[in-house]
């Protein structure tokens, strides 16, 4: 059990990309009262159960060998709700030897009421000349059993803990894997009368309907679910983040000539023209995604930036799942947005974000592109799966969820009318490691007249503190000043452009979906990346 064969990790994923199915079906009545199992500990139990049976029975080898063969759903698997009552030896079902090893009839029901999509996996590792389901001698009694969900990857031979599976290594010795089958859905749940029916995701896992002709093309629909990535967000998620936002909008949405943000920053509303700035309260970058029409142009790095590629299997076909973690090359997307503001002397304050972003965060496939080679005299059946950038969709970045931001927030420049600009400019390119170089752009940034603030000077806690009033509603006049902006860009990346964002826009646009889809938030695109930003008191 100590010999394996190194591979580069990608290799051994392959086997283990597909993430575990949960249907959301659940048994309406249930046999005998058991305690529900979670998916990697229901696994672990099954998987010790099926290591001691196949160290010892020869037949549950020879058994389990020869229905893998029959790859019924085109893959190498079995399906346990299938197999469980086939007879294996001396009128023992595969179910009678499994509860032979049981305590208690209650260990296996337990499983089997945790685990509705049970299926053992014989992994075809021919490509690379180790095991598979044809080339198992089932005469070796050395057999290991490894569970898709366990992520410590325990390998179990005869009922015991036999050693761990580092990531980045494939047995060199035959290993079964149990998992939730990713090409079956539950389409009736057992009752007392009757057991849990079962139904193929897609006819094209259905072996029964194998065609007999040597090509065939066809399309994998709905591959990954399509965000909705309208510009809509909940009340919840807006309170969440500042519930002035609402209620300045329903303060001010029939007012003339008055403006959420200064109810936000300021407390101004319409019968109160004078207040004092909030320094705590900035603007958030809550949300981002890259139009797929950018697609080609950030991806114009061939080895560097991530991109997309034809995969082909041979004898059998890849789930959907199991395509989406193959296409796309490895590396990701890095997106950098500078922000500027500018105070009243023309000096320009710029920052810069930098996001690290994996494809797969940014985009998902809708349609696949599948060819089918039949098996002939000279070569076994291939499948090849190739995606166009037309079937890639966006997806809302969320920067809180993203590595290196532990504060859960990523926050602008706050709002100081009286010394800096109401206008704020934001650059976004897709940043490519070559020669850097600066770059200088003429932006004209735009001021509320000094006219319009009141300082005054109080004594807290023995110390002398400037408080700063704005005294009107809205910007009635205004003053504009051109600033120069320096910034370190490469020569390589692509600038996906430049948005003017302002004090004075409005926040919320519509709230007549409110009750259903939310409020309809203002977003800001360059026509590559869209972005929305939200004021929030960090």
């Amino acid at each position: 059990m100590k010999n394996k064969l190194p591979l580069m990790l990608a290799a051994f994923a392959c086997l283990f990309s597909c993430s575990s199915e949960h249907e959301g079906v659940t048994q309406e009545e249930t046999f005998m009262e058991v305690t529900k199992l979670s998916t990697s500990e229901a696994q672990k139990a099954f998987a010790k159960l099926l290591s001691r049976a196949l160290h010892e029975s020869v037949e549950m080898r020879a058994f389990l060998k020869e229905e893998a063969l029959a790859q019924f759903d085109n893959d190498y698997d079995v399906f346990y709700p299938f197999v469980k009552d086939k007879i294996v030896t001396d009128n023992k079902t595969f179910r009678d030897i499994l509860l032979s090893y049981c305590e208690d009839e209650k260990d296996l029901v337990q499983v089997e009421e945790s685990l509705l999509l049970l299926n053992i996996l014989v992994p075809d590792l021919s490509w690379i000349g180790d095991f598979s389901a044809e080339t198992w001698n089932v005469s070796a009694p050395e057999v290991a059993v490894i569970c898709r969900d366990d992520k410590s990857s325990t390998l179990y031979e005869n009922g015991e803990e036999a050693g761990y599976l580092p990531l980045n290594e494939i047995p060199g010795f035959p290993c079964l894997v149990v998992k939730n089958n990713e090409r079956i859905r539950v389409s009736n749940a057992a009752t007392r009368a009757s057991e849990a029916t079962y139904e193929f995701k897609s006819s094209v896992f259905d072996a029964r309907l194998n065609a007999p002709q040597t090509r065939d093309s066809y399309f994998y629909e709905n591959v990954e679910t399509t965000e909705n990535t309208n510009s809509y967000v909940s009340a919840s998620t807006l309170n969440a983040i500042n519930p002035k936002i609402i209620t300045g909008w329903n303060i001010f949405k029939n007012v003339n000539r008055s403006y959420s943000r200064e109810y936000i920053y300021y407390g101004i509303d319409p019968t109160n023209t004078s207040g004092e700035l909030d320094k705590s309260m900035k603007e958030i970058l809550h949300k981002f995604k890259v139009n797929p029409f950018g697609f080609t142009t950030i991806a114009d790095q061939s080895g560097k930036d991530p991109a997309l590629q034809k995969t082909s299997i041979k004898k059998r076909y890849l789930t959907p799942e199991e395509v989406v973690q193959r296409v796309w090359t490895g590396g990701n997307f890095e997106f950098r947005l500078s922000y500027s503001l500018a105070n009243r002397n023309g000096m320009s304050m710029t920052q810069e974000l930098t996001f690290n972003i994996p494809p797969k965060q940014a985009f998902s496939i809708e349609r696949v592109y599948v060819h089918h080679q039949n098996r002939t005299m000279l070569r076994h059946s291939e499948n090849t799966y190739t995606v166009d950038v037309a079937d890639l969709r966006a997806k809302w970045i969320y920067p809180a969820n993203l590595p290196g931001f532990q504060s859960g927030y990523i926050s602008l420049y706050t709002w100081d009318l009286l010394d800096n600009s109401y206008t704020m400019a934001l650059h976004v390119e897709e940043w490519d490691n070559t020669q850097t170089e600066e770059r200088e752009e003429n932006f004209t940034y735009e001021y509320v007249k000094t006219e319009s603030f009141e300082t005054s000077v109080s004594i807290k806690n023995g110390e002398s503190v400037t408080t700063t009033n704005k005294t009107t509603i809205g910007n009635t006049e205004k003053t504009t000043k051109n600033t120069k902006i320096k910034t370190t860009t490469t020569l390589g990346s692509d600038n996906l452009g430049t948005i003017i964002f302002s004090f004075y826009d409005s926040i919320i646009l519509n709230d007549s979906l409110k009750d259903t889809k939310g409020y309809e938030i203002r977003t800001y695109t360059t026509g590559a990346f869209e972005m929305m930003i939200l004021p929030k008191r960090l």
